[in-house]
């Protein structure tokens, strides 16, 4: 991924700024990979098989998560595996699906849209909040170290 992404960044020549921007367009890539996953999970889920609004959206994110980690720990920031930065990613995640939650009971009761509308609706706010948090976690040198000696 990272040397697709290099191919649009080689006109910045600072080695370190042009390292982030390919993280960051990669980690963008899965980002929007993962959002047209999700909604296309969340039209199957709701409007084929009409199926519980909160379950479903708890059921679809937790998936999505568990992908996304997957991508953007191996092909985006090139780490190894680690049950910490995995077990830390999920605590990002779960704390941008219980705002998402939040949010979407608000939306259930105040707008008249369907399901699917509903929880694309909660897609930008808890975008935002995922990133920032898990670029924290995805990056951090002193989380691959200290689990490293852990499952020594």
């Amino acid at each position: 991924m990272i040397q697709f992404v290099s191919l649009f960044t080689w006109w910045v020549k600072d080695e370190k700024k042009r390292e982030w921007l390919n993280q960051f367009l990669g980690f963008a890539i899965v980002g929007v990979t993962m959002t047209l996953f999700t909604i296309f999970l969340y039209f199957i889920c709701f409007d084929i098989f009409d199926l519980p609004l909160k379950i479903t959206y708890v059921g679809v994110y937790a998936g999505t998560v568990y992908i996304s980690y997957l991508l953007n720990n191996k092909l985006v920031f090139r780490q190894d595996h680690s049950h910490l930065k995995l077990l830390l990613y999920y605590a990002v995640y779960l704390s941008g699906m219980l705002i998402g939650l939040v949010i979407l009971h608000v939306f259930e009761q105040t707008l008249p849209f369907k399901k699917t509308v509903l929880s694309i609706m909660t897609i930008p706010i808890t975008m935002v909040w995922n990133f920032i948090l898990s670029a924290l976690v995805l990056k951090s040198k002193k989380l691959s170290t200290s689990n490293k000696n852990a499952e020594c």
